[in-house]
């Protein structure tokens, strides 16, 4: 769905006709969503939040060997920008032409269109037998694009949380990522975990500083693997037990 649409359908939801009563209990998925409740819908939800259950333990990085490899991760579609990442990917590796990029993820009825537009966003940047993309992927796709590759680009701006992220970081991805989203400012605790920028020539520079210190050993992705545990099942599971204790 466009932007406008999914505007559009969460006005509709957000309506009178569609909002709880006063009295019961409301817990957002995230942060994003739960800053949403309040300041669009006038809600009162819980402070904690579900956040997701990610099943992160099929794609646990164990030392694996990387190649020099970067993704896009998620839904090829014209919301996900993926244009700047490409631009990003272009201007950041200048320095290091050895690094290839590998665009997956599923289709939307958007999707060919969009893609033939980036098709011609590369030709244009000479940079085709350096990219990849890969269209609605297996499971085991995506668990070796992401277990082979070093850094996710996010370009998707103003959203909530994404599972995409979280399964690169669990796959040992150091992220980078649009500063105003969820996915920065919670998923990576404002740059604590990884890396962002608020326009693509900014997020060419934090590339190549990124690829300049993982050419010098300088960079452990240890801790952001370790984060995307917080989004594990069993951690879920321990958030909808404590708030199931509350409710009795």
């Amino acid at each position: 769905l466009g932007r406008n649409m999914k505007e559009r359908i969460r006005k509709f939801f957000m309506s009178e006709k569609f909002l709880p009563e006063k009295n019961v209990k409301i817990y957002a998925v995230d942060q994003w969503t739960r800053d949403d409740l309040v300041n669009k819908s006038f809600l009162n939800p819980d402070r904690r939040c579900l956040y997701p259950a990610i099943q992160i333990e099929y794609l646990l990085y164990k030392g694996e060997k990387k190649k020099n490899q970067i993704i896009v991760h998620g839904r090829i579609d014209p919301i996900k920008r993926i244009e700047d990442s490409i631009n990003i990917f272009y201007n950041g590796t200048k320095n290091n032409p050895d690094y290839n990029l590998v665009i997956i993820g599923g289709t939307s009825p958007e999707s060919e269109k969009y893609i033939n537009r980036l098709k011609e966003l590369i030709k244009k940047l000479k940079i085709k037998n350096r990219i990849n993309i890969i269209q609605n992927p297996s499971f085991n796709e995506i668990k070796k694009g992401l277990l082979n590759s070093k850094i996710l680009i996010d370009s998707q701006r103003d959203v909530n949380l994404t599972m995409t992220s979280i399964e690169a970081m669990a796959a040992g991805n150091i992220i980078l990522s649009y500063k105003n989203s969820s996915n920065y400012k919670e998923i990576l605790e404002n740059g604590k975990y990884g890396y962002g920028f608020e326009n693509a020539e900014e997020g060419s520079q934090v590339l190549g500083k990124i690829l300049k210190k993982l050419k010098e050993g300088k960079s452990n992705n240890l801790p952001s693997v370790n984060r995307s545990k917080f989004f594990s099942r069993e951690k879920f599971a321990g958030r909808i037990k404590e708030i199931v204790g509350d409710v009795k």
